[in-house]
């Protein structure tokens, strides 16, 4: 049989038995002591995962949000340019439509002399601003107006007057008399603008409205 140490002497027994126990509790307490450090720090680890996991988190949120905003800063972007798109090509519309000049159709100027005829009046005095459009359509105007066998006192091809449309004048625009009031709608159903003013049988060919 193997002999340890200090087998055979009690007081070397006793000691070596002290020493184990002693060891044995130095060892558990050190067991004790790494199962409390282990979990603090498999804490510590879970606190540092969620927080990783928190940051990813937020970081993928920032990013959408940042490419939500641009996602819809280039959507209004494009809606502008549309809208801007549209207006240029609505005001591309109003200038071509402009670049005509005003004219009554051989079918509209058949049917507005007819209906002038029927009412055969008297004009004081038809003028135009000086405007190259606005003394041509005067010049037709004067055309039809004779035609129709309608007196005209005085033709000025240019005026320094000055409006917009044609500009009709007669003693009493609430109220106008038959022949006036031919005057009026035939202009209008030809397609031209015309407004009635208070005067003295005047018509003054104004400067083409925008449209």
């Amino acid at each position: 049989m193997t002999t340890l140490p200090g087998w055979d002497s009690i007081d070397e027994v006793t000691k070596i038995h002290r020493f184990f126990e002693i060891a044995g509790i130095v060892c558990l307490a050190a067991l004790v002591v790494t199962e409390a450090l282990a979990y603090i720090y498999n804490r510590r680890k879970d606190v540092l995962a969620e927080s990783i996991e928190s940051k990813k988190r937020q970081d993928d949120q920032t990013k959408e949000g940042d490419f939500n905003t641009r996602l819809g800063k280039a959507a209004d972007e494009a809606r502008e340019a549309k809208e801007r798109q549209a207006l240029a090509e609505k005001e591309l519309s109003k200038l071509r439509a402009n670049a005509n000049p005003r004219a009554v159709s051989a079918i509209g100027r058949n049917q507005l002399i007819q209906q002038l005829a029927q009412h055969p009046d008297y004009i004081a005095e038809l003028s135009a601003v000086p405007d190259a459009e606005a003394m041509q359509l005067s010049e037709r105007i004067l055309e039809i107006l004779m035609a129709a066998k309608w007196n005209v006192g005085t033709y000025s091809r240019m005026t320094n007057a000055t409006g917009q449309s044609i500009i009709y004048s007669i003693p009493d625009p609430q109220h106008p008399t038959d022949p006036e009031h031919a005057l009026i709608e035939g202009f209008r159903k030809a397609g031209m603008r015309i407004t009635v003013n208070a005067g003295t049988d005047n018509l003054l060919v104004g400067f083409r409205v925008p449209e």
